[in-house]
Formats: C-alpha cells, sequence, structure tokens
C-alpha cells in the first residue's frame, strides 16, 4: 500500500487523528500473516527514525485532543539498524508500560550510534488504540541509504 491510509483502506490522505504532522508522512503501511509492517523513509537518518515510529504508532491507533507532554529519550546501538530497533522498542515499552502515545518528536539526533530526542506525548486515554504491538522485530530490518536519503522495512509482532 502506498500513501497514508489506515491498513485494509483504499482512502488514501491524512486520517484524522494521526500522529503524523504532514499530509504526505514518510512511511507507509503493509501487512504480513500475522505481522504488520511499515516502510519507512527521510532524508535523513533523525527524519527517518521519527517516520518509523509515526509509521508505529499509527499502526496502535490515533490520537485525540488533548494535553501534550513531552519527555527525553536517548538510546545508543552498534549499528544503524539496531539503533532503530533500540528506538522503536522505547517507544513501544514507553506506550505499554507508562501509556505515553507519540505525537511528535523534537530535536531528533543522531551522532556515533546514539539518539538523542524529546518525546511529545498525550497520555493512552487521549488515543484510541485499535491494535497492540508486541514487539519491534529484526527479521528484514535493514537501513538503507540512497540518493534521496534513507528507507527501511520494520515488521511488527501483533
Amino acid at each position: 500500500m502506498v500513501g497514508h491510509s489506515k491498513p485494509g483502506s483504499d482512502k488514501k490522505g491524512p486520517t484524522p487523528g494521526c500522529a503524523c504532522p504532514r499530509k504526505k508522512p514518510g512511511f507507509a503501511i503493509f501487512g504480513t500473516t500475522a505481522d504488520m509492517g511499515i516502510r519507512a523513509r527521510g532524508r535523513t537518518l533523525p527524519r527517518l527514525f521519527e517516520n518509523a515510529a509515526y509509521g508505529m504508532f499509527h499502526i496502535i491507533g490515533t490520537a485525540a485532543e488533548g494535553p501534550v507532554h513531552e519527555r527525553g529519550i536517548s538510546v545508543r546501538a552498534g549499528s544503524a539498524d539496531l539503533l532503530l530497533y533500540a528506538w522503536l522498542s522505547e517507544l513501544l515499552y514507553l506506550h505499554d508500560a507508562k501509556g505515553h502515545f507519540a505525537v511528535g518528536f523534537r530535536g531528533t539526533t543522531i551522532v556515533d550510534n546514539r539518539l538523542s530526542s524529546r518525546m511529545v506525548y498525550v497520555k493512552a486515554g487521549a488515543a484510541r488504540v485499535e491494535r497492540q504491538i508486541k514487539a519491534v522485530t529484526l527479521h528484514g530490518l535493514d537501513v538503507v541509504r540512497g540518493a534521496g536519503g534513507y528507507r527501511v522495512s520494520v515488521i511488527f509482532d501483533l
């Protein structure tokens, strides 16, 4: 599926309440037999990581209007692939354990395989959760740099 729509929908364009800040987001959702995945892209590595996070939260559900909060996040790993895995896993943990539904990111930087960012979120009560993601997988996860920037496919265990 290309574009920005809920899985199983032929409608293109932004979904009301989506965490994505742009009309044309840097991700597309695709399904597998028991899992679901995203294809994310970004001109820069930090933008790729943010777009992958927006895609993951788009699978989980949609945010409603509500007070926003902010918290710092920092993760480190030995490669870009493992850093993306650690980033998404940390965000999923914050969603599952703390009830944080990401609606934005500020100041995301990646230096020497260390990512730092400020996650803007709403509390779980201000989000409509449609699916539970059990885990981020490493299956086929490969951050690729091309002429237009970066791209990656990520599969989530539902």
